[in-house]
């Protein structure tokens, strides 16, 4: 017998817990690598390249191309939407894959 779910506790209990991390200072909460970390921020794999701003009107934009990005996309195509961007702050898309490049390791 399925159990029955509470939505309305449910969304309670999420926004409670969002709460808990939300902070005053947003963005400014965050700490810019120096020092020795200085580098974390770089791509290792892909060079910079300074380019022109894209101006794009897309129906949908995916934030992060791991893979729950990738399975939104894929997702997204299943479901017959065409116009969506994938967007990563890396050279390329796999999220923790990408940046760690585990050797051997093809997938958790």
């Amino acid at each position: 017998m399925a159990q029955s779910i509470d939505h309305d506790a449910l969304r309670r209990r999420y926004q409670a817990e969002r709460q808990k991390r939300l902070r005053p200072e947003g963005n400014e909460q965050y700490l810019e690598p120096t020092g020795r970390f200085a580098n974390l921020i770089d791509d290792p794999y892909t060079q910079v390249v300074e380019r022109e701003a894209m101006k794009l009107e897309v129906e949908i934009v995916v934030i992060g191309g791991g893979f729950a990005g990738l399975s939104v996309g894929a997702m997204l195509t299943d479901a017959g939407f065409e116009d969506f961007l994938i967007l990563d702050g890396a050279g390329d898309v796999g999220g923790v894959w990408y940046w760690n490049r585990y050797p051997g390791a093809m997938c958790d």
